[in-house]
This record gives structure tokens, C-alpha cells and sequence, in this order.
């Protein structure tokens, strides 16, 4: 039987096959220092916002700790990549994969943004669980995986998310449809 991922859809329909970067190259116009700039430029406002969040009573630590760690992170890896920026640009312009320009690759990385975008608006009325388990499985499918593993992994992974930071980070997700049943 061939795998979901390499059979063909249609009638003359090529089979999918995920990009590869393989050899395959078009050149771009930005360099990594510009993205460096922007991720250093985005570290520093998680940073801003997050002086601004209350610690929690007795606590040496606050809502403030993950943000600033993140901008942190932002910080160093925009440096990085402002390094590698100034480094590499008198070698010439950066290379990026031809498939990005495939409709298949835009149609994934629409998926991904509706799908979060999605989550801020019905998380609170549908809940976390039921929303999360639906859009792992279609971004699994929309990737190539077979259905029932991938409506398994997105249960599972869903129900580990929801226990790990209801319980351990007590971190209360929407409960939505399932507010009475647990």
C-alpha cells in the first residue's frame, strides 16, 4: 500500500512530496542581519511588557520570569544572527528553497496561521481540548501522516499539554464545551 504522503489526489495529479532544500536554491534579498535586528527588537518589548507583570505573593519569581527568559533568548539569537549577517555579507546573497514559492508549502503555512488565529477566538467558547485535538489532527493530515496515528498522537499530545499545564504550571486553559465533565 503506498503511503498518504506519496500517493497522487487526481488525475494527473503529482504526488506530494514535503520540500526539500536539497541543491535547490533561489537568492533572496535579506540578509540575516535584518532578522537579527528584528528578533533583537522583539526580545527587547517582551522584555519592556514583562517588567510591567505582578510576582506572585511569597515567590521570588513572578508572570514576569518566562517572558524575560524568552526575550532574553530572542536577544542573544538576533545577535547571533546579526553576526552571521555581517560575516557572510560580502559572500554574496542568502539562499532560500524554491518551494516556497510552491502552492502546496503557502496552503500549509496559511493552515498553521488560521489555525492560531482560530484558537484566540473559539479557545474560550469551545475549549482547549476538543479545539486542540481537532486542529493537531488536520495540521498532521495536512503533513502527510495517516489518520488514525495522527488522531492518536493529537490526542495524546493534547491531553499531556492540558495535564502538564493545568497541573504542574497551574496554568488554567479554556474549558469550554467540557467545563462540567471534569
Amino acid at each position: 500500500m503506498t503511503p498518504r504522503a506519496t500517493a497522487p489526489r487526481g488525475p494527473g495529479a503529482r504526488p506530494f512530496r514535503p520540500p526539500t532544500f536539497r541543491n535547490r536554491r533561489v537568492r533572496m534579498r535579506l540578509n540575516d542581519a535584518v532578522f537579527g535586528l528584528i528578533f533583537i527588537a522583539l526580545g527587547l518589548t517582551m522584555i519592556l511588557i514583562a517588567s510591567g507583570f505582578p510576582a506572585f505573593p511569597g515567590q521570588p519569581y513572578g508572570a514576569a520570569l518566562l517572558p524575560t527568559l524568552l526575550g532574553g533568548g530572542f536577544i542573544i539569537c538576533g545577535g547571533l544572527l546579526c553576526l552571521r549577517g555581517w560575516r557572510v555579507r560580502a559572500g554574496g546573497m542568502a539562499m532560500a528553497d524554491p518551494a516556497l514559492k510552491e502552492p502546496g508549502t503557502l496552503v500549509s503555512m496559511a493552515l498553521v496561521v488560521v489555525l492560531i488565529l482560530a484558537y484566540i477566538l473559539f479557545s474560550d467558547p469551545v475549549g482547549y481540548v476538543p479545539f486542540m485535538a481537532v486542529a493537531l489532527t488536520l495540521l498532521l493530515l495536512r503533513f502527510g501522516n495517516r489518520p488514525l496515528p495522527a488522531l492518536a498522537v493529537a490526542l495524546l499530545t493534547t491531553v499531556v499539554s492540558q495535564w502538564f499545564f493545568g497541573r504542574i504550571l497551574l496554568v488554567p486553559l479554556p474549558r469550554g464545551i467540557l467545563e462540567g465533565l471534569f
